[in-house]
């Protein structure tokens, strides 16, 4: 766990994780500031859309359990299976 100084107005602070995991961010000064982090070690991920749709394009072939997270849910929970052939996209609609 590490502390950050506030970052004067209209200024960024960068980092860059070095391990895969979640992180969570919280504020100090007001309890109901927080943010969480997923940190991934590979570039397959979505953010789903508000209907709830997603899809993850340029998968290599082979077969993949896809899983999901959600802030308030946590833990990962398994969405589904896909076995598309290569370069095809991962999809809700694939994880049914």
């Amino acid at each position: 766990m590490s502390t950050w100084a506030p970052t004067p107005r209209g200024q960024t602070k960068s980092h860059q994780f070095r391990h895969a995991g979640l992180v969570k961010v919280y504020c100090h000064i007001h309890s109901h500031m927080s943010a969480s982090i997923m940190v991934f070690d590979h570039t397959f991920f979505a953010i789903p859309k508000a209907d709830g749709t997603f899809a993850i394009d340029g998968v290599p072939a082979g077969s993949y359990r896809v899983s999901a997270w959600h802030e308030r849910v946590g833990g990962e929970q398994p969405a589904g299976e896909d076995r598309s052939g290569a370069g095809s996209p991962i999809s809700s609609s694939s994880c049914r």
